[in-house]
């Protein structure tokens, strides 16, 4: 059973190697034996258990020399008791970087992502791909402190046992995401990293998927420039593995030119495929390949527009959307994103210039596509990993349909919300995820 109650750790030196419960604890939980299995995390072990009187009923005394890792007494826990095995927690880890050198400003960042930590209790923990020790299976980080004298001192070292759960933000080697998933299960999110060819491989096996986003192909060669330019007006070469717009390219073939764009709307014009492609392989260097996209055209003012879409799984593991903003670029811009936007917009009021309609036909077309989101997001669970936080940048064209151009399933920005001043959903996005991840411990 779990226990909705908050409880304590006392540490004392002669507890040796026995667990120190009240008469009430023991009754109220109905531990029969005098032997039970402590669980905190993945590790667990048997200790005795004696009966204390001057334990109150929300303290569990420990022998501090047998817990081989940081469980901080100055922390809250809750504890589920089931079958002789006392598990306390949550331990909830956050994968937030590769290297293990973390600077103030980036626990700075995470504080908001614990503004409920009331609601949550337990450890929750930053870490880095490289403190985590697999032959040990402890993990060097730093754990969330809400009753810190100052700001600085709110997250202090520690090592922890493999978590309760994980919130995943950052690509990992293979052999350690092997060993995480073959010790926690499917207790982490998100679990996989995808890039915007594997996504477009899933999705065109999909019947309803794939008529949701943009003809795409793996650049080979010339010949798959020229049949897509060919094909459509506009064709994106986008990195395979690239973020925030970097490196992403527009051609177009106009009266016999081939017109190319680059992210800081420069453009050039070549009278033949041969010229361009001379040109182009100069550019294309990004040693994880292109993927050509079919451009969809949606201007306002002739200006590029499109949306961000947060989707997240909340506390009861249902798939939510978080809220909508419209992006628009500045003037021959080919990207929406942050550096490159001339307007920013809250979904609702994007779709009412865009389309010229009223407040309730836009929150129409937009409850459309949250719904055709919806359905990749099902899809991407089914045939890739565990997720619980994504994002969607999406075009609407003329036509009121859904293009999905992009999912990020890592770290993305939020920048675009604060200048919104939409600080109740900024807030609501932050701290869903760790409400999701303790939903997964199951406290």
């Amino acid at each position: 059973m779990v226990n909705l109650k908050k409880y304590n750790i006392l540490y004392k030196k002669y507890y040796k190697r026995k667990i120190r419960l009240s008469k009430n604890f023991i009754q109220e939980f109905n531990l029969t034996s005098k032997v039970v299995t402590l669980k905190i995390g993945q590790w667990s072990k048997q200790f005795n258990i004696i009966e204390s009187n001057v334990l109150s009923d929300d303290t569990i005394g420990l022998p501090k020399s047998k817990i081989p890792f940081t469980l901080p007494a100055n922390l809250t826990y809750e504890i589920k008791v089931e079958d002789n095995m006392i598990h306390i927690g949550p331990i909830i880890g956050i994968l937030a970087k590769q290297k293990s050198n973390f600077k103030q400003y980036e626990f700075k960042k995470y504080n908001s992502r614990l503004r409920n930590y009331n609601e949550i209790n337990g450890v929750v923990f930053l870490c880095s791909e490289a403190g985590i020790n697999m032959e040990e299976r402890t993990i060097k980080g730093y754990y969330y402190n809400p009753n810190a004298r100052n700001k600085k001192m709110k997250w202090q070292e520690g090592i922890f046992p493999y978590p309760d759960s994980f919130f995943k933000r950052v690509r990992i080697q293979k052999v350690l995401q092997k060993e995480l998933l073959n010790q926690m299960g499917d207790t982490i999110f998100n679990s996989h990293y995808f890039d915007k060819l594997k996504l477009w491989e899933v999705c065109s096996g999909d019947s309803e998927a794939k008529k949701l986003l943009p003809e795409s192909r793996f650049y080979k060669n010339q010949e798959d420039i020229e049949d897509m330019v060919e094909k459509h007006d506009q064709v994106y070469i986008k990195p395979i593995r690239g973020m925030q717009g970097i490196g992403i390219i527009r051609i177009e073939k106009k009266d016999d030119q081939y017109i190319i764009t680059d992210g800081e709307g420069n453009k050039v014009k070549f009278p033949s495929i041969n010229n361009t492609m001379d040109y182009l392989n100069t550019k294309l260097t990004n040693k994880h390949g292109y993927i050509l996209q079919q451009g969809i055209p949606t201007l306002y003012k002739d200006k590029h527009t499109d949306f961000r879409f947060y989707f997240q799984k909340n506390k009861n593991k249902e798939w939510i959307c978080q809220g909508t903003v419209g992006r628009v670029a500045k003037e021959n811009r080919i990207v929406t994103n942050y550096k490159h936007l001339s307007g920013l917009l809250s979904g609702n009021k994007a779709i009412q210039l865009l389309f010229q309609t009223d407040s309730n036909h836009a929150q129409e077309i937009l409850n459309k596509t949250i719904e055709d989101c919806m359905i990749i997001c099902q899809l991407i669970e089914k045939e890739m990993g565990h997720y619980g936080d994504i994002v969607f940048d999406v075009v609407i064209d003329e036509n009121k349909k859904t293009w999905v151009l992009e999912i990020n399933n890592r770290i993305y920005g939020l920048k675009s919300l604060q200048r919104l001043k939409k600080f109740k959903m900024l807030r609501k996005i932050l701290t869903t995820p760790i409400e999701y991840a303790k939903a997964l411990t199951n406290f």
